[in-house]
């Protein structure tokens, strides 16, 4: 999922920048910052450790996933 924002982020902005008349190399450094801060983890799944450790439901996938749903869809998504 992390991969598909950054290589979206990055082919997008490379193109807007392009189109907005910036030189290759301005556009790809663009385009690269871009697609870099598109890799980053969201809030939710960096908070998700401290949700799982806090609702001491034990490690499991699932429960990692539901302790980021609360954040993700209550904070990140509405932002």
């Amino acid at each position: 999922m992390f991969a598909g924002h950054a290589l979206l982020a990055l082919a997008l902005a490379g193109l807007l920048a392009r189109r907005r008349g910036l030189a290759p190399e301005r556009a790809l450094a663009v385009a690269v910052v871009a697609g870099l801060f598109a890799a980053t983890p969201d809030v939710d799944v960096v908070y998700a450790p401290v949700g799982l450790a806090l609702s001491g439901s034990g490690p499991s996938l699932d429960a990692f996933w539901a302790a980021s749903s609360v954040t993700h869809r209550a904070v990140t998504h509405s932002l």
